[in-house]
């Protein structure tokens, strides 16, 4: 046994679905909820495998570089940038704009998910329509539930109205937060 889960590690996952992407008949158990699954013998990948390594390859420098061809679409790893410590710069736009560290929280998750370059170099009405048509439509890819925007709404400084559209003051408090973030690529800032 001790031989097959080396053999099984090296070339089923190393070899053939990283470094090749692709698999031998029967090396994916579609109904093991793990990471590794053992029947009759033989061992099998979970699909909480495969997703724990995209997660790993998309977070590490060295695994970002070395599988550049699949990862192209995910390049939105943002970073704080900001001349201040990110924790103090977050209690200021908390201060300045009376939110709470959940509010803000969605609102910096916000910036990360439409990254924060191109919100930068937006305008109000460009901003208004990112948020309606990209974000609205998609906020469980974007890590927000429907939830998040209603907490916005409810704010002492509403930054979207009851129909989730953004208001002026949002614009104002996305683009601060956006000016202190960066897209970054497996370590080098993301051009």
């Amino acid at each position: 046994m001790p031989g097959d889960i080396a053999i099984t590690l090296y070339k089923d996952l190393r070899c053939e679905i990283i470094h090749e992407a692709t698999t031998s008949a029967g090396v994916w158990s579609s109904s093991a909820n793990n990471f590794l699954d053992t029947k009759s013998g033989r061992i099998t990948f979970g699909v909480q495998l495969l997703s724990a390594l995209m997660r790993a390859v998309k977070h590490d420098p060295l695994g970002r570089n070395e599988f550049r061809d699949i990862l192209s679409e995910f390049d939105n790893i943002i970073e704080y940038n900001g001349p201040e410590d990110e924790k103090a710069f977050g209690e200021k736009i908390i201060k300045e704009y009376s939110l709470s560290w959940g509010r803000y929280t969605v609102l910096e998750q916000i910036a990360r998910a439409l990254t924060p370059e191109r919100l930068v170099k937006m305008d109000y009405p460009d901003m208004k329509r990112e948020i309606r048509n990209r974000l609205v439509p998609n906020l469980d890819a974007c890590n927000l539930g429907a939830g998040g925007l209603i907490n916005l709404y409810l704010a002492d400084t509403p930054v979207v109205d009851r129909e989730n559209r953004l208001t002026e003051q949002g614009y104002v408090i996305i683009q601060e937060i956006s000016r202190h973030y960066r897209t970054v690529d497996a370590g080098r800032p993301f051009s």
